[in-house]
C-alpha cells in the first residue's frame, strides 16, 4: 500500500531530467514545493480547457491577447485558491 499523506489521489509520474529540473526549478521560484506546482500547471491546462470551450460555445470573439491574459487571471486565482488550502 502507498502512504498517500491523506490525500485521496495520487499519481506518480517519470519525469527525464530536464522535466525534473524543469519542476524542481520552477517550484522553487515560486517559493512552493514541486507538488504544488505540478497541480498549478494541471490547473492551467484545466482553465485553459474549460474557458476555450466556454468560449466556443458562447461564439464569443476576441484577440489571443486577451484570451491569455483571461487564462493568466484565472490561473493565479486559481493558485491562490491551492496555497491557502494547503
Amino acid at each position: 500500500m502507498i502512504y498517500t499523506n491523506d490525500k485521496t489521489q495520487r499519481i506518480t509520474l517519470r519525469l527525464n531530467e530536464k522535466q525534473f529540473d524543469f519542476i524542481r526549478d520552477n517550484a522553487e521560484l515560486l517559493g512552493t514545493t514541486p507538488s504544488q506546482f505540478l497541480r498549478i500547471l494541471v490547473n492551467v491546462a484545466m482553465t485553459t480547457y474549460s474557458m476555450t470551450e466556454e468560449r466556443v460555445k458562447e461564439g464569443l470573439s476576441e484577440t489571443p491577447e486577451q484570451f491569455a491574459e483571461a487564462i493568466k487571471t484565472k490561473a493565479v486565482e486559481m493558485s491562490q485558491e491551492l496555497s491557502s488550502a494547503s
